[in-house]
């Protein structure tokens, strides 16, 4: 049986990211073009011939020893972070699926949004929206 894992916060990655895609699906291809497109970016020069070398993509897996995550929102939220130039979903609730997600709260929509301009405002003192779950785990 797998420890207990909540992990939670402002991940930085959208819910289609390589980082999402492994922290979810436990697995990333290396043909996945979206998660690998700026390795092209960078490389290096390597020995005295000055031999430009370039990272490639890989598969990434975790092992079995690593258990399944799910997120407490079955559905992501339109966005998490809501500014003047982005609004995306950032921001998480991770655990092991020794967890039960009982409920979680409801987000902000877009249309909610339209009266203000970004967060933080008058009424949300965060760029981000706080997310909340209610979880059993039992002992």
């Amino acid at each position: 049986e797998f420890s207990p894992i909540f992990f939670c916060g402002d991940f930085n990655s959208t819910p289609d990211s390589g980082v999402m895609k492994l922290l979810l699906n436990r697995f990333v291809d290396s043909g996945d073009e979206d998660t690998w497109k700026h390795l092209c970016t960078y490389e290096w020069e390597e020995g005295a011939a000055g031999d430009v070398k370039h990272v490639s993509s890989i598969d990434l897996e975790y092992p079995p020893s690593f258990p399944q995550l799910i997120s407490a929102y079955e559905k992501a939220p339109e966005f998490t972070h809501f500014i003047e130039c982005f609004a995306a979903t950032l921001d998480y609730i991770l655990t092991s699926s020794n967890f039960e997600v009982l409920r979680s709260a409801s987000t902000l929509s877009f249309d909610d949004m339209q009266q203000h301009v970004a967060m933080p405002n008058e009424f949300m003192a965060s760029d981000h929206l706080s997310l909340v779950a209610d979880l059993s785990f039992d002992l």
